[in-house]
């Protein structure tokens, strides 16, 4: 299995279910439905009875897409930070009992030579995890954050993004780095910003391995960054907060004053 890739497709697969969910722009629920699968792909989704004998009949319940979620710091008593491979194997064969199906296991702030090491390790046997929720990659929440707003992240290891921390953190995550949330409004974070937009752009991870912006702590003029932000490249807003009468402009919208 490899970050962001399907793994080894099954049979094909005929499943129907009371009620069916399809992930499609148009809301819609289909009563009864089916799901077929070839290749590991899903090839056809209707309503009504199948066009052929299923090979799963599911009695009851609604069949829906599996979630992706982009943050999950640990589950299970397991704190993937820590990179203990039987921790994340752990989390991987379970958690799709949620619902989840994919997901990036996220650090948060640490000091850079910490957060290396640990990109290092994850890289190494991220490839041998077992079967369940896909790892598409690594998300690092930090260590280039806005201090004011730190929340439980450690002050003394928010540090403003450079070139050479941002190189080091690149290459100790190749191949398995996929999304790196920062403030844009920190020192020296749009300037690394663009040298990093261009060499994550060639991998193939979520967002075209684009990081997030946030969380960001706005105040007068920094509505400016954010909009210089998004220029830049900035796939979208992890979390914004707007000072007194503030507003921010993030992916593309407005976050209300107050947000």
């Amino acid at each position: 299995m490899v970050p962001g890739k399907p793994g080894k497709p099954g049979p094909p697969l005929l499943i129907t279910a009371p009620r069916v969910v399809p992930a499609g722009p148009v809301p819609a629920v289909l009563e009864p439905g089916y799901v077929a699968i070839e290749a590991g792909l899903i090839t056809a989704v209707g309503q009504g009875p199948p066009p052929d004998v299923p090979g799963l009949v599911l009695a009851d319940g609604v069949l829906v897409p599996g979630l992706i979620d982009l943050q999950v710091n640990g589950r299970y008593g397991e704190d993937l930070a820590g990179v203990d491979p039987a921790g994340w194997a752990r989390v991987v064969r379970r958690l799709p009992e949620t619902g989840t199906t994919a997901f990036l296991p996220t650090f948060i702030t640490a000091p850079v030579g910490e957060l290396a090491g640990a990109l290092r390790s994850a890289a190494g046997f991220v490839p041998d995890l077992p079967g369940g929720a896909r790892v598409l990659g690594v998300h690092l929440e930090g260590p280039f954050l806005a201090a004011a707003r730190a929340g439980a992240h450690r002050r003394d290891w928010i540090v403003p993004a450079t070139v050479d921390a941002v190189a080091d953190l690149l290459a100790a995550g190749a191949g398995v780095l996929r999304v790196v949330t920062l403030a844009p409004e920190v020192a020296g974070g749009l300037a690394a910003w663009g040298w990093r937009v261009d060499a994550l752009s060639a991998g193939d991870g979520l967002f075209g391995a684009v990081p997030p912006a946030g969380p960001a702590a706005a105040g007068p003029g920094v509505a400016a960054d954010e909009s210089v932000a998004l220029a830049t490249g900035v796939a979208g807003a992890v979390a914004a907060w707007a000072g007194p009468g503030a507003a921010v402009t993030v992916a593309g919208g407005v976050v209300p004053p107050g947000r």
